[in-house]
């Protein structure tokens, strides 16, 4: 901004005092106070010309400069001061075929001498402007970085969180999906991205469920219920699904969310609760009957011992060792539905988990040596011992070892033992080269009561799944038609040091 100007000697030269502090605050001179007329350089008008009229009319300024220049040497420069308002005139026309009147007028304010005390009031408000700005700017900059920091929270947030989340546009097209629905649907991203979501939801051929899901959140902007999903791999799952719509900036409906949360696990928890309790209602009618039974069989059993020592003809002799192992065999389930219903209260000790097996395989040598069966018994080098339960541990090898007997053919079966340690565990494997099971029946051989044998009830391997378990151990078990079958059982492993 000019402010004043200083005479010089014989030349009037221009001096352009800027405003900033020091120049407010700095007095002027005598003879700057008693100047009132304000003039500008030669080069300022030039400057001004060109920035404000453009090129086309620095031909007429030249002219103009020209005559100034010639005035100047003619007849010094106090007639300058005297042609002052003509010149101005001259350059207002000149702006004004360029930008117009009004510009024009604002440009030539701008070129009107100021006093010191008007100066001093634009500078305090051009510093309280400035301030402002920088404030206004500041807090623009805090605003953007919080909302950018939101922006990044919420996009974590969606990204992080286990339900299944897809955005679609208002044709139903993919347009992004977080992590979980990479989780659920067994897919990556760009997968997804412009496929119909429409899609992946199962429906008959006329697609009625789709259609109605499609409307309710067009129309009343929700929808929610249980519907199956199909995933990348082909498979089904269960999912209980909620569509909206996204409204824009503008308040119009921009396109649809959906979220989709995995009811796998929850059926797969409620089918087995409704199966717990019903088995706990039969184990308890279970419990009653082998009660009951246990009584009559072990007088039926006195009974046949006390005909033996009359001395009865071979015939009759047989008859009765059928009738014995009827009455064992009925005891024997008698005792797995006990066992089964009963609360068990382990015993646990360091026990070498060798032993137990070699014992188990002696009280089986009966059945071994009547089917003709092969087995083989591999434990390692070094003793492995384990903290457990002795007897119950020798009864989960025994129904396992039992199990292996009743799948292999007589004369041909082949059954492979195998004992081994981690770092954590003592591991004991059963293989036989029988029939093996179809997936149906391995995914049902722990339940309670299911058997595909003439005899038995189907309580050996849930048995022997409920002793592991309290040992805080797992048992799993592999098979297919016609490759045998291995059962594997993980007990904790002792550190005591023998």
């Amino acid at each position: 901004v000019s402010l004043v100007t200083e005479k010089s000697g014989e030349e009037r030269e221009i001096s352009t005092y800027f405003v900033d502090p020091e120049a407010v605050t700095r007095p002027a001179p005598e003879e700057v106070k008693r100047e009132s007329h304000h003039f500008v350089s030669l080069s300022d008008l030039s400057e001004i010309v060109e920035r404000y009229a453009g090129k086309e009319k620095m031909e007429e300024m030249d002219h103009l400069v020209q005559e100034i220049k010639e005035i100047r040497a003619r007849y010094g420069s106090g007639s300058l001061e005297k042609a002052g308002q003509t010149i101005q005139s001259r350059i207002e026309r000149i702006l004004t075929g360029a930008i117009g009147p009004v510009a024009t007028r604002g440009v030539m304010k701008d070129l009107l001498p100021l006093t010191v005390d008007e100066a001093r009031g634009l500078l305090r408000s051009y510093m309280e402007m400035e301030k402002s700005l920088r404030d206004a700017r500041e807090m623009v900059v805090h605003q953007e970085e919080e909302i950018r920091a939101k922006e990044r929270f919420l996009a974590s947030l969606v990204r992080s969180i286990d339900d299944g989340i897809i955005s679609t546009d208002l044709q139903g097209k993919i347009t992004d999906v977080n992590e979980g629905a990479e989780r659920l649907f067994r897919g990556r991203q760009e997968e997804f991205v412009g496929e119909e979501v429409w899609s992946l939801i199962c429906d008959s051929e006329y697609g009625e469920l789709r259609n109605v899901i499609r409307n309710a959140t067009t129309r009343h902007g929700f929808w929610r219920g249980e519907v199956s999903v199909r995933r990348k791999d082909g498979t089904e799952c269960p999912v209980l699904l909620s569509s909206s719509r996204i409204i824009g900036e503008g308040g119009e409906v921009s396109g649809f969310v959906f979220s989709l949360k995995d009811l796998e696990e929850f059926k797969k928890m409620q089918a087995r609760l409704i199966q717990s309790e019903k088995l706990a209602t039969l184990g308890q009618m279970a419990a009653g009957v082998a009660h009951e039974i246990r009584n009559p069989l072990g007088s039926i059993r006195m009974c046949l011992k006390l005909i033996r020592e009359e001395g009865l003809s071979p015939d009759l002799h047989d008859l009765l060792s059928n009738i014995d192992e009827a009455v064992s065999s009925m005891e024997t389930i008698v005792n797995d539905l006990l066992d089964y219903t009963r609360e068990i209260r382990l015993q646990p000790d360091d026990f070498n988990v060798a032993e137990i097996v070699r014992g188990a395989i002696a009280q089986l040598q009966d059945e071994i040596r009547g089917k003709r069966v092969e087995v083989e018994f591999s434990d390692g080098i070094h003793p492995v011992y384990a903290r457990v339960d002795g007897i119950r541990m020798k009864q989960v090898f025994v129904n396992l070892i039992k199990n292996a007997l009743d799948s292999v053919k007589e004369g041909e079966g082949k059954i492979s033992l195998h004992l081994s340690e981690t770092h954590e565990a003592v591991v004991f494997v059963v293989e036989d080269n029988g029939e093996g099971m179809d997936p149906e029946r391995v995914e049902k051989a722990f339940h309670p009561f299911f058997t595909t044998k003439a005899q038995g009830v189907g309580l050996g391997l849930p048995i022997v799944k409920r002793i592991v378990e309290l040992h805080g151990g797992e048992v799993y078990l592999e098979s297919a038609p016609g490759k045998g079958t291995s059962v594997r059982v993980k007990v904790p492993k002792s550190f005591y040091t023998f």
